[in-house]
């Protein structure tokens, strides 16, 4: 009997330290919960805390940059065209200057010429037009600033010119327009 009687006070110690356990791990599991509710908290405050976008237009940090320009064309108005076709938005200026290098602006007070940098989505165009007043005419081409890239396949470019002329008497008004490509 005496075999029986050790083999109960070893049960009974085994359920004791069973029961010890049991509260230990109701600690620990409580500690673990403390502990993930302070690192999510420092998460949230962290993504919370992380600068937001600035606004600009350059879309890529690295500042990688290329210019374009198109041939010259006679005119009195012009357009600037210029599609993204890349896979990524582009940050893109455009100015269209005269033969002189300085932009063509028919009223200098208000001029959009150069424009202010704009973010263009791939497959969105951007555009600038300018139009000098009746009966004067320049030679004009296009700059195209490209941020967000170092490839000069990444856009499109173009410059339409347009001019009204007229000839004989009475006279005749005839439109000429021609389109340009830029590399």
């Amino acid at each position: 009997m005496d075999s029986m009687d050790n083999f109960r006070e070893r049960i009974e110690a085994l359920e004791q330290q069973t029961k010890a356990m049991g509260a230990h791990a109701r600690t620990v599991e409580r500690r673990l919960r403390w502990w993930r509710g302070i690192a999510c908290g420092l998460l949230i405050v962290g993504l919370v805390s992380l600068p937001l976008p600035s606004g600009t237009a350059r879309p890529d940090s690295t500042q990688n940059s290329v210019i374009l320009y198109t041939p010259v064309l006679p005119g009195d108005t012009f357009g600037c065209n210029v599609v993204n076709v890349s896979d990524k938005d582009l940050g893109i200026t455009i100015a269209i200057l005269g033969a002189d290098g300085k932009p063509l602006c028919p009223d200098p007070s208000f001029c959009d010429n150069p424009s202010s940098e704009v973010s263009v989505q791939p497959g969105a165009i951007a555009t600038i037009d300018v139009s000098l007043e009746a009966g004067t005419a320049d030679d004009g081409y296009c700059k195209v600033e490209v941020f967000g890239t170092d490839k000069r396949n990444d856009v499109r470019v173009d410059l339409n010119g347009s001019r009204t002329r007229t000839f004989g008497t009475p006279p005749i008004p005839v439109f000429i327009f021609k389109v340009v490509e830029g590399h």
